[in-house]
């Protein structure tokens, strides 16, 4: 399975639910995280491995460049593991630090749809012009992140009547919300984009929960028993449960 993981203006969010949905993924599988933000992400510095950092290679860069030979294992082979059940692959920091990527865009996007594992791929804020859109249009599902203020849900919903129109089998607004607001604001969400007959999945919710984003950024396991109980996690498995109940098919492939 593939899983692109955006966000559209005024809408951050999408590098923290990529990381939180890989770190969810079911027990039984494993899911690579994968920075593909053409903009350039910041990854590599957030994560802090008990060794002290995350090597410098390999990064999105390095995998594209490797996509000359492609075969079902090569994603896998570029992740560094950084807890149990979480392996990540950082992107490059800056736009021109990827310019190198220019024309392995559809060939990195060909690699994630045929790997034995599954990705999740943070193309970070996304348009139809973005160099990552050969990523977003392989995609299994569109993991579309929002917050709920007027402006975002606006920018959101014309993202999302985009990306259905494109033919993006299963588009899955997100809502980046604390928990007790979680209802109100998917239904505002929801009622928004059903006032425009945008073709999207009901909105679910990723938890704002600042404390669990910074122990998965300090590379403690988001299956460990603190961690897994947390609203941040318990979120982002009910967003895993309800692309499965869509019909996108969570693999059985090799963990990582």
């Amino acid at each position: 399975m593939l899983l692109a993981v955006c966000s559209s203006k005024g809408s951050p969010g999408a590098t923290t639910a990529a990381l939180a949905l890989a770190g969810a993924w079911p027990t039984t599988t494993s899911a690579v995280m994968l920075e593909a933000d053409p903009a350039g992400g910041d990854l590599g510095i957030r994560l802090k491995p008990a060794e002290g950092a995350l090597p410098a290679s390999p990064t999105v860069a390095t995998l594209a460049a490797a996509t000359r030979e492609l075969r079902p294992d090569l994603v896998g082979s570029f992740a560094a593991t950084v807890s149990e059940g979480l392996a990540v692959i950082p992107g490059f920091l800056t736009r021109e630090h990827g310019r190198g990527m220019a024309g392995l865009w559809d060939a990195l996007a060909t690699a994630c749809a045929m790997a034995d594992v599954d990705v999740v791929v943070d193309v970070g804020r996304y348009d139809s012009a973005s160099p990552a859109a050969a990523l977003v249009s392989r995609a299994d599902a569109v993991a579309l992140v929002l917050r709920a203020d007027p402006a975002s849900v606006v920018h959101a919903r014309e993202l999302a009547r985009q990306l259905a129109a494109s033919g993006s089998s299963v588009v899955q607004p997100v809502v980046v919300t604390r928990e007790r607001d979680a209802t109100t604001d998917r239904a505002d969400v929801d009622l928004i984009f059903a006032s425009a007959a945008v073709p999207v999945r009901s909105s679910l919710h990723i938890a704002w929960d600042p404390t669990a984003v910074r122990s998965i950024e300090s590379c403690q396991s988001p299956r460990g028993r603190t961690l897994a109980r947390t609203k941040l996690v318990r979120s982002a498995q009910t967003i895993i449960d309800g692309l499965a109940s869509s019909g996108v098919e969570v693999s059985e492939g090799v963990a990582t």
